[in-house]
């Protein structure tokens, strides 16, 4: 009894270890079956057909997608591996005016047998909204676009009843800055009498509108007038969109005895216009000009700080200072004239007159002349000029005062200022201040540099 009940415990014993072992092969394989861990994972996005990215299947190695239609029907199979990337997909209904909603998605298992791999796949059915009239197909332009869940859509299509205002089934996309847009169908832009009798696609049609005007920039026309502040007339032009212009020389200034400073926007002058501003508005244009012998009597207050217009300041003194030496060579010479003439009236007649036999005292050439003096800095680059009369004295002082360097105006000048060499209690310098100052009966010019 006692070896019968031994075998009986030994037989139990194998027959649960038997049974351990068969589940654990049965569930390893099972294991390998359905999710091999052993192959690659791979991942596939799927899209809508308007760009819309709607799932991730995930599978080993290799699977398939299978789509179907509204009823469940089998309509396509697409194969799937690491390869693929990408699916977009795209609905057929069999009945007309369907709107795609969604699609929905099954993951399913075919099973293979005992010992060989089970299959993974999918399948995707569509999912339509209720049926409408016709289906409006909205497809935005370059500058425009539909966001879903802020991804950009290819396109958006929404149902529409027969009959309706056509208007108020217009769906508004987002639109870039500075532009505007319309919904148009064939190229006709909607309006309250458009009509439609069957799915139609719309298009948005955008245009740039940076004045904010309701009109396409690049199909308006622009006028440029001129104010030239002068005795000049210059004619109006006709302008496109950001065009530039070659901005027009005045002919008159030098008979005027004016120079030219700029074009400006504005009648304030604040606004300088050049070659390079392009033009997207009706404009008017004002010469900035200026009376030269204003600028001459008025450097010292306001010192000249633009090189081109000193040269043409100097161009004027020179001319004027020539007219002086002309001016004094003549009477010089009408002066000898006369004195030969007393003198040969007196030889003649014996008539002794030591007046006439003393020499003409020339009086000095500078009076009545100006002299344009420029400042520079050490790099030789323009700061100022001023104007000046002959024999003037300029004196350039320190920061604090004291006197740097004297100067006596003979002729047309360069100076070099050195705000390292100037400034004394400062680190940088924010301007050079002219003045009139007088000691006693001395009148003399003050440069001082203003630091900060």
């Amino acid at each position: 009894m006692k070896k019968l009940k031994n075998k009986k415990v030994l037989i139990i014993g194998v027959s649960v270890i038997l049974t351990i072992c068969i589940l654990c092969v049965g569930t390893y394989i099972g294991y390998q079956k359905i999710y091999l861990p052993s192959l690659k994972d791979v991942t596939v996005s799927v899209f809508k057909d308007n760009g819309i990215k709607i799932n991730e299947l995930s599978f080993k190695e290799s699977s398939s997608l299978k789509i179907l239609d509204e009823q469940g029907e089998f309509v396509n199979e697409i194969d799937l591996d690491e390869e693929t990337g990408k699916v977009t997909l795209y609905a057929a209904s069999s009945t007309k005016s369907l709107l795609l909603d969604d699609w929905e998605f099954e993951e399913k298992v075919l099973e293979n047998g005992f010992l060989q791999r089970d299959e993974i796949y999918y399948t995707a059915k569509p999912m339509y909204l209720e049926k409408q009239d016709f289906v409006l197909t909205f497809i935005t332009g370059e500058h425009s676009r539909f966001y879903e869940k802020d991804q950009p859509l290819n396109y958006v299509s929404q149902g529409y009843k027969a009959g309706t205002n056509l208007q108020n089934s217009l769906l508004t996309p987002s639109i870039d800055s500075d532009y505007k847009g319309f919904w148009t169908i064939e190229g006709h832009e909607i309006t309250d009498e458009t009509v439609i009798y069957e799915d139609t696609v719309l298009e948005f049609r955008t245009y740039q509108d940076k004045n904010d005007n309701g009109i396409d920039d690049f199909s308006e026309e622009f006028e440029l007038h001129f104010v030239t502040n002068t005795e000049e007339e210059i004619e109006s032009r006709v302008v496109t969109w950001e065009e530039t212009i070659d901005l027009p020389v005045l002919q008159t200034l030098k008979e005027e005895n004016k120079v030219f400073y700029d074009w400006y926007a504005d009648e304030q002058m604040t606004e300088v216009f050049t070659s390079e501003t392009k033009i997207t508005n009706d404009m008017t244009l004002f010469a900035k000009v200026e009376y030269i012998p204003d600028i001459i009597n008025t450097t010292i207050e306001y010192p000249i700080s633009r090189n081109d217009i000193a040269i043409e300041v100097q161009k004027v003194l020179n001319e004027q200072n020539k007219k002086v030496d002309e001016g004094f060579n003549q009477e010089i010479q009408e002066t000898e004239k006369e004195r030969a003439e007393v003198k040969a009236y007196n030889e003649e007649n014996n008539i002794v007159n030591n007046n006439v036999e003393q020499v003409v005292q020339l009086h000095n050439l500078g009076q009545n002349k100006l002299y344009l003096i420029t400042f520079l800095d050490p790099l030789n680059n323009y700061l100022y000029s001023i104007v000046a009369p002959y024999g003037q004295t300029l004196k350039v002082v320190y920061e604090d005062g004291q006197l740097y360097k004297e100067y006596a105006i003979r002729q047309d000048t360069t100076i070099v200022l050195d705000q390292k060499v100037l400034l004394t209690e400062s680190s940088e310098l924010e301007r050079y201040d002219f003045e009139y100052r007088q000691i006693n009966e001395s009148v003399f010019i003050k440069l001082q540099p203003v630091g900060v």
